[in-house]
């Protein structure tokens, strides 16, 4: 298999990052709705240190888009579904970017220290100046609807509960089509992506099965062997008495 991607497949640079993107996701979103039942500090940090580990896959797979190629559309695809495929991925993309991003500035409002699986801190996207008692968004001033910690807080978790539903509901439909396209378009998107999967041969059009069948097996019989023909004819002549 190639590092980049071809015409015929995506190379394993691009499906690492698919599947590994994948993977991180899965994980993320289990131990998320999991935390109130489990109730530990280590499991809160788990789920930070996961969703920033889709966030960096995430920008390295952008990164990665622009030195690599995507294989066309399978031929004889609708241009709606073209479309509507181009249009999904960009909102999986955005979810996939914002949605650890609102968890970021939700742990940052809430003052809370983050680090990556206890390798190393990521800083806050938030600082408050206790002299002036300012408070700064990413090195700004904060605007006037988000002016404080606690009103961050909330529009921060309110964006990462929302993103939440809808990229389950993006991933959904993203599998379905995959699904549809392998087993009832029977082309090759899925197997493009998922190593080790074959496939699938597109069955053959009545209409050729029909223009192969039997009606060229009695042509083929009555052309075959001319030569034999004549020859058993001509010996059935000599066996034959005269009158």
């Amino acid at each position: 298999m190639p590092l980049r991607s071809t015409d015929a497949t995506w190379g394993w640079g691009s499906q690492f990052f698919h599947w590994a993107t994948a993977l991180a996701i899965l994980a993320t979103a289990f131990v998320g709705l999991t935390m109130e039942d489990v109730d530990a500090l280590w499991y809160y940090s788990l789920h930070k240190s996961l969703g920033m580990s889709v966030l960096g896959l995430v920008v390295l797979r952008l990164l990665w888009r622009l030195v690599d190629r995507r294989p066309p559309y399978p031929a004889g695809m609708p241009a709606w579904q073209r479309l509507a495929s181009s249009g999904a991925h960009a909102l999986i993309y955005v979810a996939m970017l914002v949605m650890p991003i609102s968890g970021w500035l939700y742990n940052s409002a809430a003052r809370r220290p983050l680090d990556w699986f206890g390798v190393f801190k990521i800083p806050s996207l938030t600082a408050l100046d206790r002299e002036t008692q300012t408070y700064s968004l990413i090195g700004f001033d904060a605007p006037g609807f988000i002016d404080t910690p606690q009103k961050l807080r909330a529009l921060a978790g309110d964006v990462h509960e929302s993103l939440f539903y809808a990229g389950a509901v993006l991933i959904a439909l993203h599998v379905a089509a995959a699904l549809k396209h392998h087993f009832f378009d029977r082309d090759a998107t899925l197997a493009r992506m998922l190593p080790g999967l074959s496939s699938p041969a597109a069955p053959a059009s009545p209409a050729s099965a029909s223009d192969a069948g039997p009606s060229a097996q009695p042509e083929a019989a009555s052309t075959a062997h001319p030569t034999r023909v004549s020859e058993a004819g001509a010996d059935a002549a000599k066996r034959t008495p005269a009158p």
